[in-house]
């Protein structure tokens, strides 16, 4: 119980003051194609960084309510959404495929800020920073999840040694290479025993915006993380 508290608190901690999501890593075709959207749908979605939303509504549907317990995810979908409106495709781009905007001080408030509500006004108004193209870190490294994506870059470079690995699967577009690119070199160096301790923790669950109920969940389904479901018996 007292695990179960700490892990709640420390998830609420990290929701409760800034942004997680920086990005959603699920694939909306395949909840396009399971749910077979249409016009007379109505969609409440967890916001997250706003990714799925916006593709669910190239289907059309009638309504989408985009919900999140942290505000921030929303003031994140509000930019997109005014940026989607005002912007040319060029610094779109910028601003949200390469996570880097060198003109955000001068688009910002002429282009994005009288589209936004007054909360995401003060949200961005503070850390609009996150795309200066002049910092070290663009978007895509703020955030817990951004953090986490720092730390695991860092990993993957200097100790695992996998970034010729992951490069070779991202330049070939053939699956069956892709895959043993992955199962022969990269899953043998990457996935080692005390990373996979290190990403079964609650604390880096929370930190990546998993509650505990939810990895707890994954655990009773999936055999820790073997990627096969466990067969209980009927009684």
């Amino acid at each position: 119980m007292a695990m179960r508290a700490i892990s709640k608190r420390f998830f609420n901690c990290l929701h409760g003051h800034q942004l997680v999501y920086n990005t959603c890593w699920e694939d909306p075709q395949c909840d396009r194609a399971a749910l077979e959207l249409g016009p007379d749908d109505t969609l409440v979605v967890i916001t997250s960084a706003g990714c799925n939303i916006l593709d669910y509504a190239l289907e059309g549907p009638k309504q989408l309510h985009a919900v999140d317990v942290n505000f921030r995810q929303n003031a994140l979908l509000e930019l997109k959404l005014a940026g989607i409106s005002g912007l040319d495709f060029e610094t779109f781009f910028a601003l949200f495929g390469q996570g880097r905007l060198t003109a955000w001080n001068h688009v910002y408030p002429n282009r994005l800020r009288e589209h936004l509500s007054p909360a995401a006004r003060r949200f961005w108004d503070k850390y609009g920073q996150f795309f200066d193209g002049s910092k070290k870190r663009g978007f895509y490294f703020r955030g817990s999840s951004g953090t986490f994506a720092r730390v695991f870059n860092f990993y993957l470079d200097r100790v695992a040694k996998g970034r010729d690995a992951v490069n070779r699967m991202l330049a070939t577009n053939d699956l069956d290479e892709q895959k043993r690119i992955y199962f022969e070199i990269l899953k043998p160096k990457v996935w080692k025993k005390l990373l996979r301790w290190f990403i079964g923790r609650d604390a880096v669950m929370a930190m990546l915006g998993v509650p505990r109920e939810q990895r707890l969940q994954i655990d009773r389904v999936y055999d820790r993380g073997g990627g096969s479901p466990v067969r209980r018996e009927s009684t």
